[in-house]
């Protein structure tokens, strides 16, 4: 339950009291917090160190940088960070596992929202 209700937040946020108001998943925001908190440490100190990598090292950084600044034409960079909504077509409003109202953004169209992290690195 404490993995289910931190992906919930995770995938849906952010909001916590949506999460205890779900019919599968009922528990206080308090208790939803704390499982955010725990699998959160969990995910950071067991699978960051296996599934993601930066190499710092003088020489990777200076090819990064370099193969960014020729790309995009930003000195210094190794990486940006963006998000975007891709538009979906609404759930159901009365559907109890997909709440319509968890999807629609702030640009007032329904969608998910995803994001895409890469580093940067400054001199």
């Amino acid at each position: 339950m404490q993995v289910l209700a931190a992906l919930r937040f995770f995938a849906g946020g952010p909001y916590q009291s949506y999460i205890g108001e779900e019919e599968y998943a009922a528990m206080d925001q308090s208790s939803v917090s704390r499982c955010i908190t725990e699998v959160a440490k969990a995910i950071c100190e067991h699978l960051m160190q296996h599934w993601i990598k930066l190499d710092l090292s003088p020489e990777s950084v200076a090819g990064l940088r370099e193969g960014f600044y020729q790309k995009y034409g930003f000195p210094g960079a190794i990486g940006a960070i963006d998000c975007t909504h891709v538009a979906i077509v609404a759930p159901p409003v009365d559907n109890p596992i997909y709440m319509e109202r968890q999807y629609y953004n702030h640009k007032r169209y329904h969608s998910i929202n995803v994001q895409l992290v890469i580093a940067f690195f400054f001199l």
